[in-house]
């Protein structure tokens, strides 16, 4: 996905603050229900990228210090080590529950140790929506001269039956739908798109691991690959003769 943004907003700290993020929406069958959430007898699985989550796994888990870069805290109850306390090497699994009960009870939102910028949801209506047990989505995010670029990774099918399976050749829907922080967009208030229909390619060549192929024909065009890039760097380095004047 990719759409223009002037600002970037990645941070949640603040109660004034609100993140740039970004949804798609598919439905498990090929009759579409309700654009918006679905409906109660059809749920839809919705991927959701968070530009604060992004922002967490591309330096450090934004907490308080890194939103007021003064901010000192000189006894933290249960914590290991000594001041300045971090989020969260200063909190073994096994005081979690005692400094931050969001985190060890499985809440997202409050996990520091995130592994992907895209949280994988289903939704049955208005007010049902739910964090998957399987979260079998990845992403990255990158903001670029105004524009946001996100790229959603995911196999065609799944073992998650609450997961929209996707075969190639098929034409399932899809919707998708934008957050703008700088205005203020957060749940219900964004930008959306009617169902569109979403072409699955079966034409391409399919992807073949490499401890398929046969070992000793790896190992050849391997070899040759390192022959070809050790011939092609003694070139480029060779300095040139000078010619005589």
């Amino acid at each position: 996905m990719e759409w223009n943004d002037a600002t970037i907003n990645n941070s949640t700290t603040r109660t004034e603050d609100f993140r740039d993020s970004a949804a798609i929406q598919i439905p498990p069958s090929q009759a579409p229900p309700y654009v918006c959430m679905g409906q109660q007898d059809v749920a839809v699985n919705i991927w959701h990228w968070k530009a604060d989550w992004q922002a967490d796994i591309n330096t450090v888990f934004h907490d308080v210090e890194q939103t007021y870069p003064n901010f000192w805290v000189d006894y933290y109850p249960h914590a290991i080590g000594g001041p300045p306390y971090t989020v969260p090497t200063s909190f073994p699994p096994e005081i979690r529950n005692l400094t931050s009960t969001g985190w060890a009870v499985g809440n997202p939102l409050s996990n520091p140790l995130k592994l992907s910028p895209v949280e994988d949801l289903i939704a049955g209506g208005f007010g049902t929506l739910t964090t998957q047990s399987q979260q079998n989505v990845m992403g990255r995010g990158v903001w670029k001269d105004g524009k946001w670029h996100v790229v959603f990774a995911r196999p065609l099918q799944t073992d998650d039956s609450t997961d929209a399976q996707l075969r190639p050749g098929e034409q399932p829907s899809v919707a998708f739908a934008i957050w703008d922080g700088a205005n203020k967009e957060v749940d219900g208030r964004k930008s959306i798109s009617a169902w569109l229909t979403l072409g699955i390619d079966e034409t391409g060549p399919p992807l073949i691991p490499l401890h398929l192929v046969d070992p000793v024909r790896a190992a050849a065009v391997l070899v040759l690959i390192l022959v070809i890039a050790i011939v092609a760097f003694s070139i480029m380095s060779k300095p040139k003769e000078e010619k005589a004047e």
